[in-house]
């Protein structure tokens, strides 16, 4: 005689909770971190921001794809020449 088992729950696809931070890249997320960037803030700070993704999402991406890496260096030298004059002109007050 042939035992009836009990049928299995569909298995559900885990969704990210409301409010979630995005992981998959996006041109306009990155270019909205390069610009967080090069007005000075930090990357700890652009990431903190509603909407953003984390620090670590941004490695990925940049581990991903070399090409954003020159975009993101440049984010990274102005954020460097940003915070340079920021720190000149509060020594010369």
């Amino acid at each position: 005689m042939a035992t009836k088992g009990k049928a299995k729950a569909p298995t559900k696809t885990p969704r990210k909770p409301a409010g979630a931070r995005p992981t998959s890249f996006s041109p306009e997320l990155f270019a909205n971190v390069c610009a967080g960037l090069a007005e000075g803030m930090s990357l700890v700070k652009v990431c903190a921001r509603a909407g953003m993704p984390s620090r670590q999402t941004v490695h990925r991406w940049l581990n991903e794809d070399p090409h954003l890496q020159l975009t993101y260096v440049t984010a990274r030298e102005d954020q460097a020449d940003y915070l340079q004059k920021a720190s000149s002109t509060s020594l010369t007050r």
